[in-house]
């Protein structure tokens, strides 16, 4: 029994010394990996970080130049996208337009931007509202078919109206034209006359002038004008010479126009007057007017003395 325990107790010491011994070299080879890795992980790390470092420069620099190019590139297609759909758009509502004429249709519910996509490209003027517009479209046709004098002959403007012309009249005038427009002493070339319709009239607001815009149908003399060109005329110069004009289909309406235009008038009158300045010539009539007052005054101051000198006269005989 005790050689057994002896034995027992030496195979437990000599297995207790094996285990340590495998513990010891699992551990020896467990940090040597462990280390190896490390170095490894330190020397890749360090490689990635000049790697990296090395790529940030040239991917900062690269993605800087890429994107500059990139947006200059998307800024120049979309300018270019945008320019082919306005002109592909102003392309559609010209070719709308047309194919409504010339099926002998209504430009009714036509569109305002569309109207001056036509009117831009045939050059025409753009000012003014939808009816006005559609209006220019209109005789823009007519004109192209045939002969605005014949259109508008000069035997239909048959109503004299010098110093009673209203918008919406269609107006035969007779002008002077001037070398330079708009001068004060510009040398007269000759005359002309003016057929058109006023398709507008207003009031300045500084002198408070009367001035008229007259979309021309034709005109004949010295400076020809083209059709529906948009010409500027004064009061005073549209009046200066002859002005006739043609009958409304209904000139209630036109009376309704003249008397709003005529209250305007009125208005503007008023603030020019008050906005003159005293002249020479109002000072001297006022003097002229008070010394006329003061003889009138003393006149009958003189009279009623004369009359009183009468009375104590008789009454003292």
């Amino acid at each position: 029994m005790p050689v057994t325990r002896r034995r027992a107790a030496a195979a437990a010491t000599a297995a207790r010394v094996v285990v340590q011994e495998e513990e010891r070299d699992a551990a020896i080879e467990i940090s040597s990996d462990s280390e190896a890795g490390s170095e490894w992980r330190s020397s890749s790390s360090a490689a990635e970080e000049d790697s990296e470092s090395g790529e940030e420069v040239d991917i900062s620099d690269s993605e800087a130049g890429d994107g500059e190019g990139s947006v200059e590139e998307s800024e120049e297609g979309s300018g270019a996208e945008a320019e082919q759909l306005g002109s592909d758009r102003s392309e559609a509502a010209c070719n709308k337009i047309v194919g409504l004429r010339r099926s002998g249709r209504s430009l009714e519910g036509i569109k305002l931007v569309e109207c001056k996509a036509y009117l831009k490209k045939n050059g025409l003027s753009q000012t003014g509202d939808i009816a006005a517009c559609v209006d220019r479209i209109v005789l823009h046709w007519r004109f192209k078919d045939g002969d605005p004098e014949r259109i508008y002959p000069r035997s239909s403007f048959s109503i004299n109206c010098k110093g009673d012309v209203c918008r919406g009249d269609a107006v035969l005038f007779k002008q002077k034209v001037y070398e330079k427009s708009g001068k004060r002493h510009a040398k007269c070339i000759g005359k002309r006359i003016v057929a058109g319709k006023v398709t507008k009239e207003s009031y300045g607001r500084e002198k408070q002038q009367h001035t008229f815009t007259i979309q021309v149908f034709w005109s004949k003399g010295a400076g020809k004008l083209p059709p529906l060109h948009l010409l500027l005329v004064k009061g005073r110069n549209l009046y200066r010479m002859m002005t006739f004009r043609q009958p409304w289909a209904n000139e209630a309406e036109r009376l309704k126009v003249l008397e709003e235009k005529h209250s305007r008038g009125d208005d503007a009158r008023r603030v020019r007057a008050l906005n003159r300045p005293k002249s020479a010539g109002n000072s001297n009539f006022h003097s002229q007017d008070c010394f006329l007052h003061i003889s009138v005054l003393v006149n009958v101051a003189l009279g009623l003395l004369v009359c009183d000198l009468l009375e104590i006269s008789n009454h003292c005989c």
